[in-house]
């Protein structure tokens, strides 16, 4: 079934630094959640970007990234950043 690449996909994530390994069943509706969220998103910037004229301002230090990159970017910062009150059981 096409959720298995999600739990095996989710279940390699290791994070050394907090001593966290993910386990992939465990959070299999977050994930999948979560990637239909990020393309929902992403469709929703392209079909904006596709009836704008205007010019997205580049970052300092990102001038060579499209606009595409900058959505992903941006949407790691936010998803994937380690709170120390992380559960361990994920």
């Amino acid at each position: 079934l096409y959720f298995r690449c999600f739990v095996r996909q989710y279940g390699s994530v290791k994070v050394a630094e907090a001593g966290i390994h993910l386990n992939g069943q465990l959070s299999l509706g977050e994930n999948i959640a979560d990637n239909g969220g990020v393309k929902t998103a992403f469709n929703a910037y392209k079909a904006w970007r596709a009836n704008t004229s205007e010019e997205e301002p580049a970052l300092p230090g990102f001038q060579n990234f499209t606009s595409e990159q900058m959505f992903f970017l941006a949407y790691a910062n936010v998803g994937f950043t380690i709170s120390a009150s992380f559960p361990e059981n994920v």
